[in-house]
């Protein structure tokens, strides 16, 4: 009963909400039986956005289990997934789409720092990506064979795609809220590297160690 009032009895009412969706607290107030107020107090969870860099290779990957973040301007986000026996795009998600949680994504753009939104709304699940992750640096899980995003190793500007991250394509440590590529099973390719839009398979690249930014 708030001061200097005579209310009889005030209730706290919660209503439970759907995960990420608002928190809405309704105080109900009564005098001698007799209703007197509603006060309704809406609270919204504020999720951080978050802020990428990619380099001059025009490659990055992402990934976030805990949010579903907007794509902005300019920057385009590809899951991956096998078509008879070769890696191929599975989904483009474009600006202003929404990369659910739990997603891995490789990310092409210009040379740049590029802010993606949180979103409460879920987003197009691609169920056929390849693309795994972490929240924090940890080794590599869910697969057989696993790549990394990388150079060759020479490092050539032009040698972007997914490489061994270590030997014969054993588990690696990745990399915080980084994405890689899990195969369920043993193909031989050492590399997949992207070229025009399309994903070549090679049997005997080496990872550059020293081009860990890109992944």
């Amino acid at each position: 009963t708030p001061m200097g009032n005579s209310w009889k009895k005030t209730n706290l009412v919660v209503t439970p909400t759907a995960a990420g969706s608002d928190l809405v607290i309704k105080i109900e107030a009564t005098q001698n039986s007799v209703y007197c107020n509603e006060f309704v107090i809406t609270y919204s969870k504020k999720e951080k956005s978050v802020s990428v860099n990619i380099g001059a290779t025009g490659y990055a990957t992402l990934y976030y289990s805990d949010r579903a973040l907007v794509v902005p301007e300019n920057v385009a986000a590809y899951t991956y997934k096998v078509t008879n026996g070769k890696l191929d795009e599975s989904y483009l998600y474009t600006a202003g789409e929404i990369i659910p949680a739990a997603t891995g994504v490789v990310l092409k753009a210009a040379a740049g720092e590029y802010t993606f939104a949180a979103s409460q709304k879920a987003g197009k699940v691609d169920t056929d990506n390849l693309l795994k992750g972490s929240d924090e640096a940890a080794l590599t899980t869910g697969g057989t064979v696993y790549y990394k995003l990388s150079l060759n190793k020479a490092g050539d500007a032009n040698s972007v795609g997914f490489y061994y991250g270590s030997a014969d394509g054993a588990a690696f440590t990745n990399g915080a809220h980084k994405a890689y590529l899990a195969l369920p099973a043993a193909s031989g390719v050492r590399a997949f590297l992207f070229n025009e839009g399309t994903i070549t398979g090679i049997q005997n690249a080496t990872a550059n160690n020293a081009a860990s930014q890109l992944y």
